[in-house]
């Protein structure tokens, strides 16, 4: 679809904020509209607030778009968190608050898995972050005749189409999705007392038959629904091999695999779906950092860093940094054990606050080292250069670091916050997937890119040192 017949525009609900785009190629500036994500306390999102919210920001970038020039019909992408859940009655009137994967699940439910789990199947596919484990505290709201169970992304769509959906992307990170056939589990909902009734209707990534919906008097046409590491993904990634590091509230390496099925979960290295489209599903390996950018806004709230932020200071410094090991939950997807709070090693009393926060961006860029060689040793693909987006990716300093770690180029576009909005659109307004790259270069997406190298002379720590750590930490 050429995207001068329809307003490009998506929106990215995630666990930390709400993000919107209006992206006209050729036909006026982009509009660009964002919000805090309403919580009502660590790890639970006030859903009426947030849907709200998302709502209302909507309305604002249509209001600021150009709606003459696309006889006031938007093409919509859906792009955010997986993971999150949430309760509601039918019509999607009525809803619980939403669980995401910062709240931890409930230590029987867990135990409960590790009991009945004989078979091996139930560790493959519910990983601490799966969505359903988080469905034991929703089942008051769950037990009504009717009420529904499923992420931010199905209730967001019934609230403004009229009907739950999801698509495989999202649905994976359930927990209950098989990525072979792309149905539902059954042996799984009935160890976790679940109905597949009450679940979205699964939907293709670009559904066939768009559900349409008004708005301030817009037709808006549902074009794409893909979690935002699967729509990061296709912003950058158009080929089997091609990898990219995801730097947000969470730090996630995610390396397209093209049609195989691949990935280790023993080494944190998860198999994904990333889109179903075109009669075809492509797949995506990932390990991740839980916390990984939440640290450094936390580092930085804490901290009373003022200036000195100077790139080439930190280059120049030689002396061991503090090791910083950056979880408030799990570690990453390979060290699940459970800590709060952050751990400090090493920490002297010349260490100035910006030596802690340069520290906490090491031990970052080393953590993502190991997640690299446990993901390329699990797909058996090697990529020379990563391609870098997230509200991180804007932070120089931790992209040299990560660069340095990885031993590999990085490769960053000039609005890498905008990647997940970006890719969702692409997938959206596409015919095929031949037709990605020129879309990408029209909304301007993955193609002005900066390049950031190694250092030869950053002091790093040693995985021997953070692994340590891992162990130590309470």
């Amino acid at each position: 679809m050429d995207p001068g017949e329809c307003l490009p525009l998506a929106i990215d609900l995630g666990s930390t904020r709400i993000k919107v785009l209006a992206h006209p190629p050729g036909a006026g500036d982009p509009v660009y509209l964002h919000a805090p994500a309403p919580h009502s306390a660590p790890g639970i999102i006030d859903t009426e607030a947030y849907l709200k919210e998302a709502v209302k920001l909507l309305h604002d970038v249509l209001e600021h778009s150009q709606g003459s020039l696309y006889e006031r019909r938007a093409c919509l992408a859906v792009t955010g968190q997986r993971a999150s859940m949430a309760a509601w009655a039918p019509g999607g009137l009525e809803a619980s608050p939403t669980l995401t994967w910062r709240r931890r699940p409930s230590r029987r439910i867990l135990e409960r898995v590790e009991r009945g789990d004989s078979s091996g199947l139930l560790s493959l596919f519910l990983q601490p972050t799966s969505g359903l484990l988080r469905a034991e505290e929703l089942k008051p709201l769950l037990g009504r005749p009717g009420a529904r169970l499923g992420g931010l992304e199905a209730l967001f769509v019934e609230r403004v189409f009229g009907e739950p959906l999801t698509d495989p992307s999202f649905a994976v990170a359930y927990g209950a999705l098989d990525p072979f056939t792309l149905g539902w589990v059954g042996e799984i909902l009935q160890f976790l007392g679940l109905d597949s009734s009450a679940l979205p209707r699964l939907v293709e990534t670009r559904p066939p038959e768009p559900p349409v919906a008004s708005l301030d008097g817009w037709r808006l046409e549902l074009r794409a629904l893909v979690s935002d590491q699967a729509a990061s993904l296709a912003e950058a990634c158009s080929q089997p091999g091609c990898t990219k590091v995801t730097l947000g509230t969470g730090f996630f390496l995610d390396q397209h695999t093209g049609g195989e099925v691949r990935g280790d979960p023993g080494r944190g290295v998860l198999p994904l779906v990333a889109w179903r489209a075109w009669g075809r599903t492509v797949y995506m390996a990932e390990y991740f950092l839980h916390h990984g950018g939440e640290s450094m806004d936390m580092l930085r709230t804490m901290l009373p860093l003022g200036g000195g932020e100077n790139l080439e200071s930190q280059l120049q410094e030689s002396g061991p940094l503090p090791l910083v090991l950056p979880s408030l939950t799990y570690l990453s997807s390979e060290f699940r054990r459970g800590y709060e709070g952050m751990c400090i090693e090493a920490l002297k009393p010349s260490h100035t606050p910006g030596a802690i926060l340069r520290g906490l961006r090491a031990s970052l860029a080393v953590l993502l080292a190991r997640g690299l060689d446990a993901l390329e040793r699990s797909t058996g693909n090697r990529a020379s250069t990563i391609w870098a987006n997230g509200g991180w990716a804007n932070d120089r300093s931790l992209l040299v670091y990560i660069a340095t770690a990885l031993g590999r180029n990085l490769q960053v576009g000039e609005k890498p916050e905008w990647a997940s909005l970006i890719g969702a659109m692409a997938l959206g307004l596409a015919g095929g997937p031949g037709e990605l790259p020129r879309l990408l270069e029209a909304l301007g997406g993955g193609r002005r890119m900066v390049g950031v190298e190694p250092v030869g002379n950053l002091w790093l720590p040693s995985w021997e040192q953070l692994g340590a750590m891992v162990e130590r930490c309470p």
